[in-house]
């Protein structure tokens, strides 16, 4: 359909498309001439305000809110009630219906046919209905609704057709509507310009997008400037034009695209005043200039020039051009900034001295972002000293750089490089910083910490940085993101002079630290291998160790030492004892070290899982090297001068003791002690880690054993749980230091002395390779698995063999000795002749036989009472190692620990059946009382009213106390039933289950609906945060049990407070990385501070083992289990460390208890 001449009248029919305006109920319609028609000024000036809006915000990336507005543009300024837009995607080369007004749909296949048809109109064309469906078209009956005038107008560019919008205006009958006029057309089409505009933005910022991808990938200057001269001849479809500007070197640099070089005539001086030119660009005339230049100091980086061509520039196009030179500003401004942080980390590089660099950082920090800083980092990788601090000592102490240190490195778990992470504190400066550690901060602006990492490795220190005053979100962005660029650059150069410092001395103790740790085993005794330790301590310059252990968890007693000897001999001058003082320097340790580490729990301020106790040197010196005056020389007496260090003792969280050493030299007259480096500190803090270690392989000896209560099951036997404290065994097999390294193993029971042997279980297998590769290769430790071996067909003789030689007539001795515990058999040995007859059956040479090589048999006894003995080989072709003794003393070790075991496990049937019958008591003896109270309730009423005329005042009374007797009895049966009920419902351990399930966060809120009890107190189940969306992985009926017992204790405790309605507890889940927190928090009255204490030091052996470190001998007795208190909590603790899990408590006395469990996630 092409353009009508003027004058002319197109035929029309009523309802068919033309190309005019329609007037109603006309036979015709007259072609009017939009270029010659007049607008009125005002409409004009409200489109062209209304299109500068439009391309502002749709440059500012909001393309929703422009599209709105302009959608109402079209309904304000043409008196339409609807409007849809019709599009062409260039890119993709399909249609696109957008219809802006959801609540009117319009059939997209007529409108693009018609825009398809009307392609090459160049201006609005307005349609009326037929009204009464007479249409004939099409694209009428599926369009345009009843009595409605429409007005279509085509949105076209430079280059080519974009799309079409459509409007629509009510056609009462009674004409209160007037059809569009030749003017709305003409608006109409100033308005579809506007839309023009709009697309040609939206796709110029996609160009632009593209484009910078390209430049921030090699961030330089040449690379800058050739994608700002591509974008903008792309933008204005020009095809010659180039960028002037300066290089890395300060000279000017052409970079030209496409077509010859403008303006030869130019001299480099015309360039240099244009870079010193302070206006925003020149004039539209060919060619138009616009700088490139940034921020309020105006720098100005170069000149974008292009060439008018045969069409001239226009405003838009000024516009969009300097658009451009803006974000090419941007991005040479951000390489200016990278390239001085570049040479400032080569200066950085060349200081040796760590103090001094972060002093640097500080200070650049305050010069160019305007912040306060505080730097603590830490030389070495899984060290817990931080030695470096650094923005006024005056301000910040080692406690809270301590604080901020943690803060970062917890997040480490999740750190990538790219994702510059960082602690936001108190992002927006409004006072609230209630972290631990942090109370005496005095920030009124945001407060953030950061790692220092180099590269993508673990952080190996942290910065704090804080403003004194408060901004907007966005400027403490912009802020924090230079701070992140400047903080980047130094961590490598401070990381670099951590460990360029006294390399020698690193080395050798690495060296030392590596030894010991090849050299210590199980086999060998805690005391055999602390020696070690402290002999590795000595030869990297310590002339004098010494080791405190806690005892008891009060008590610090001195365990060991070196040196100390030589140190009397020499230097007893009466002046300074070697003896005095290590006697001083206990009490000193007992009352600072142990008490402040108290004090900090107490405060909730400890944490076992940081590294918060630090290794210190003392006296303390300043910056000119003099001591500074403090309690510790004094109450130690000390020579003036004599530093030492100590570092706690640690393991998995838990103390052990405390290791201290100084450098006193004996070679010279009279006393004279050696300097202590930071590298003395890292060499301190791994041996001191050694030492933990040693003190938790000691342990593991006896967890070895105490693992096995977690199968036990109340409705076994004797020999029945012995059997699974054999099979635990096989859990360590062939796992170097962490087991006992036998293969295969024999349990022979014996009830009684009258009773002959049989075989209780046999457990291992002759086919090694098999063997190892069901329980060697696997992770998961699954009993069944090792016992469907063991119970396979060519066990079967070996079996029949053993229970017919055990149970044969002259085999009612005892095969040991009564003096003898355990006893290594070689094959020839023929000690015991039936039990090598039996093990060496008749098919040993063949495939399937069970052959035995070198053997131990251990007894098991309980208080003179023999219930059996073990027998354990190592099959030569598994571990060519032979038997020794110290296999002999583990295996007695590990009867020992399974008969104690099974000791306190008939003590725990003892207590259970107990509580049993004091529970039928107190039900039968609660009838009793009820009825009598049920009796006597009348008399109770009329003696308290003194309704009961003729009865004496001292048969009332009689009467009375008799009653008030009976209601204090029941009062005492009912909490005594309370208690022991309680306790009956969890009495046996959970945990049966050996399946690990992968729990949804969904199925923990679930869970907490169906635990919660209708009563007075709310229970609310915050919305879990899924940031890290992950399951937790634990048995389901444990974290039910755990859940219960926390919900059921913040019952209790609203209870006792008598909150009534205003009772709430609270319940969070939080997914991390690696971990789930579930939180349990009451409004109640929380705890007192020692009371927190003592919670927190519950033991999950604390129910069936008194504290100390000896197990209970036979003739103690534990107290019964209904008295004991928090067993629920118990329970938690229990299984937090049964799944590898952790439990936290806190409380503020009045307002609260709050109880935190996590277990670790699935890995899918």
């Amino acid at each position: 359909m092409g353009r009508q001449e003027d004058g002319q009248q197109p035929p029309h029919t009523p309802g068919r498309l033309v190309l005019g305006i329609i007037e109603g109920g006309k036979s015709g319609a007259t072609m009017p001439n939009l270029e010659r028609v007049k607008v009125e000024p005002t409409r004009i000036l409200r489109v062209l305000s209304e299109t500068q809006r439009l391309i502002r915000m749709v440059r500012t990336s909001d393309k929703e809110k422009a599209w709105q507005l302009l959608e109402q543009s079209f309904l304000n300024l043409l008196g339409a009630d609807q409007c849809a837009f019709v599009l062409v995607d260039a890119h993709t080369s399909s249609k696109l219906f957008l219809p802006l007004h959801k609540e009117r749909q319009f059939d997209e296949e007529s409108l693009l046919q018609h825009l398809n048809d009307a392609k090459d109109q160049t201006w609005s064309t307005a349609y009326e209905s037929s009204g009464g469906g007479q249409a004939e078209a099409e694209f009428e009956r599926q369009l345009l609704p009843e009595s409605r005038y429409v007005l279509w107008n085509i949105i076209r560019s430079e280059e080519g057709l974009l799309g079409a919008i459509l409007c629509s205006r009510d056609h009462s009958s009674d004409g209160g509507r007037d059809p569009f006029t030749p003017e709305d057309a003409h608006v109409a089409r100033l308005l579809g310009e506007s839309a023009a505009a709009v697309l040609d933005s939206l796709r110029a910022l996609k160009l632009l997008r593209d484009l910078r991808k390209d430049v921030h990938q090699s961030l330089s200057r040449g690379n800058i400037f050739e994608a700002t001269l591509k974008t903008a001849l792309k933008l204005l479809r020009r095809e010659a034009g180039r960028v002037v500007g300066r290089g890395p070197n300060g000279k000017l640099e052409v970079h030209c695209q496409h077509g010859p070089v403008l303006n030869p005539e130019l001299t480099p001086g015309v360039y240099e005043s244009l870079l010193r030119d302070d206006g925003d660009a020149g004039t539209l005339d060919s060619p138009l200039r616009v700088p490139i230049r940034w921020g309020e100091s105006k720098t100005t980086y170069g000149v974008l020039e292009l060439e008018a061509g045969f069409e001239a520039f226009n405003d838009n196009h000024l516009d969009m051009l300097r658009w451009v030179a803006r974000h090419a500003a941007s991005d040479c401004a951000l390489v200016d900034k990278l390239l001085d942080l570049e040479n400032w980390e080569a200066e950085l590089a060349k200081i040796s001295e760590p103090v001094e660099i972060a002093e640097r950082l500080v200070q650049r920090l305050k010069d160019e972002v305007g912040c306060e800083a505080g730097v603590v980092y830490r030389s070495l990788p899984r060290t817990r000293s931080l030695y470096g601090f650094a923005g006024g000592t005056d301000q910040r102490n080692l406690r809270e750089a301590a604080y901020v240190f943690r803060t970062c490195d917890t997040s480490a778990a999740t750190y990538a490089f790219n994702e510059e992470p960082f602690a936001t504190i108190n992002p927006l400066g409004d006072g609230r910083v209630s972290q631990r550690g942090l109370q005496d901060f005095d920030v009124k602006g945001p407060l953030a910490a950061m790692p220092l990492v180099e590269a993508d490795d673990a952080p190996f220190g942290s910065i704090a940085i804080w403003w004194s005053e408060a901004f907007s979100q966005a400027e403490a962005d912009e802020r924090l993101k230079q701070a992140r660029m400047i903080v980047r650059h130094a961590s490598r150069p401070l990381r670099l002079a951590l460990y360029a410092q006294t390399s020698q001395a690193r080395e050798k103790f690495q060296n030392e630290v590596a030894i010991v740790l090849q050299q210590m085993t199980y086999e060998d005794s805690l005391d055999a291998n602390l020696r070690k330790i402290m002999e590795a301590i000595r030869q990297c310059g310590f002339t004098r160790v010494r080791l405190y252990r806690f005892k008891y968890g009060d008590t610090l007693v001195g365990l060991m030492s070196t040196g100390m000897a030589d140190a009397a001999a020499d230097f007893d001058n009466g002046k300074y004892s070697a003896s005095i003082e290590a006697n001083r320097y206990t009490k000193f340790v007992f009352d600072g070290v142990n008490n402040a580490r108290r004090a900090r729990i107490d405060a909730g301020e400890y944490d076992s899982a940081s590294h918060d106790l630090l290794a210190r040197i003392y006296p303390a010196r300043d910056e000119e090297g003099n001591l500074i005056p403090d309690d510790h020389s004094e109450k130690l007496r000390k020579p003036e001068g004599m530093p030492w260090v100590d570092v706690p003792v640690m393991s998995g969280g838990k103390f052990y003791g405390l290791l201290a050493a100084d450098k006193l030299q004996f070679d010279s007259p009279e006393p004279k002690w050696g300097d202590i480096t930071d590298w003395d500190l890292d060499a301190i803090d791994m041996f001191a880690q050694l030492a933990g270690r040693a003190f938790s392989m000691d342990e593991r000896r006896g967890m070895l054993i105490q693992s096995s209560v977690e199968t036990l099951d109340k409705h076994t036997g004797v020999h029945e749980p012995l059997a699974l404290v054999v099979r635990r065994l096989l859990l360590y097999l062939g796992h170097g230091d962490e087991g006992l390294r036998f293969s295969r193993a024999l349990l022979l029971g014996r009830e009684s002395e009258h009773h002959n042997y049989h075989l209780v279980d046999a457990v291992g297998s002759t086919n090694v390779a098999e063997f190892m590769g069901i329980v060697g290769n696997t992770h998961d430790w699954s009993l069944s698995k090792v016992l469907l071996h063991a119970n396979s067909s060519h066990d079967e003789s070996l079996r029949s063999a053993v229970r017919q030689r055990m149970n044969s007539a002259d085999t009612q001795s005892p095969l040991l000795p009564d003096e003898v515990d355990a006893a290594i058999f070689r094959r020839d040995d023929q000690a015991v002749p039936q039990l090598i007859a039996a093990l060496q059956s008749s098919d040993a040479n063949t495939e399937s036989g069970f052959r035995l090589d070198d053997c131990i048999v251990a007894r098991i006894s309980i208080g003179g009472k023999e219930l059996g003995v073990v027998v354990v080989d190592r099959p030569a072709q598994w571990d060519q190692s032979a038997l020794i003794s110290s296999d002999q003393e583990s295996l007695i070790t590990f009867c020992r620990h399974a008969a104690q075991i099974l000791h306190r496990y008939e003590a725990v049937l003892a207590r259970l059946k107990d509580l049993e019958s004091f529970a039928r008591g107190v039900v039968h003896e609660l009838r009793s009382p009820l009825g009598n109270l049920a009796r006597h309730e009348p008399e109770v009423a009329e003696l308290l009213q003194g309704l009961r005329p003729g009865v004496s005042d001292a048969d009332a009374r009689g009467d009375l106390e008799r009653l008030i007797g009976m209601a204090e009895d029941m009062k005492g049966w009912r909490c005594d039933l309370s208690s022991t009920l309680k306790d009956l419902e969890q009495v046996f351990f959970p945990g049966d289950s050996q399946t690990l399930d992968a729990i949804s966060t969904d199925e923990i809120m679930k869970m907490v609906e169906e635990l919660h009890t209708e009563g007075e107190c709310k229970i609310h189940v915050n919305p879990a945060d899924t940031t890290h969306h992950k399951n937790l992985l634990a048995p389901r009926p444990d974290v039910r049990i755990a859940l219960g017992n926390l919900i059921r204790n913040a019952q209790d405790a609203l209870q006792k407070a008598s909150r009534g309605e205003s009772g709430r507890i609270d319940v969070a889940i939080t997914c991390h990385v690696s971990r789930t927190e579930i939180s349990v928090r009451d409004n109640g009255a929380g705890v007192t501070v020692g009371h927190l204490a003592e919670l927190r030091r519950l033991s999950p052996n604390s129910v069936l083992m008194h504290s100390g470190e000896e197990p209970p001998s036979q003739a103690s007795v534990a107290p019964p289990l209904q008295t004991r208190p928090h067993f629920g909590l118990f329970l938690v603790h229990w299984i937090a460390h049964k799944h590898n899990g952790t439990v936290r408590l806190d409380s503020v006395e009045g307002e609260g208890f709050t109880a935190t469990i996590d277990f670790p996630n699935s890995s899918q």
